[in-house]
């Protein structure tokens, strides 16, 4: 299973950050969302945390049908934010000390391989269109005519 997740840091009204996430299985979408997250971040990488924490929650309900089924998956999640990735990657909260415990899971799917990150360039992190408010659709930006 992959999942593209991406985060927008606070919005000029309410300085609430947005969350959107893909959820793939043998290459095929089958799980979206786009919400604003319940708290205000204090720094873009708790923003991407929250958006990381989200998207593995509902994949993880994804999972679980899927192991009803009797695929076995792994999920692989894809982030631009490689602070956000590093941090998981850690133990503990280190210098982020505001941080709750609920994005320790993260940590502990991580150390049982349950739950791989890798980086994905901004520019090819579709889960970016979730997160931004546009005014008009682009053609270039959903990749359906080249940019000049």
């Amino acid at each position: 299973m992959e999942v593209i997740v991406d985060a927008s840091w606070g919005n000029a009204n309410d300085r609430r950050s947005s969350t959107g996430a893909l959820i793939y299985f043998g290459g095929c979408l089958i799980s979206s969302f786009s919400r604003t997250q319940k708290v205000v971040a204090m720094s873009s990488c708790e923003a991407e945390l929250t958006a990381i924490q989200s998207a593995v929650s509902e994949a993880a309900n994804v999972l679980h049908v899927l192991e009803e089924l009797g695929w076995n998956p792994k999920i692989k999640m894809l982030t631009d934010s490689t602070a956000a990735i590093a941090f998981a990657h850690r133990r503990g909260v280190g210098r982020i000390k505001h941080l709750d415990l609920r994005r320790f899971f993260i940590q502990d799917w991580l150390r049982s391989q349950r739950l791989s990150l890798a980086h994905i360039p901004t520019e090819a992190n579709a889960a970016d269109l979730l997160t931004k408010a546009f005014s008009s659709v682009d053609p270039a930006r959903l990749g359906l005519v080249r940019a000049n």
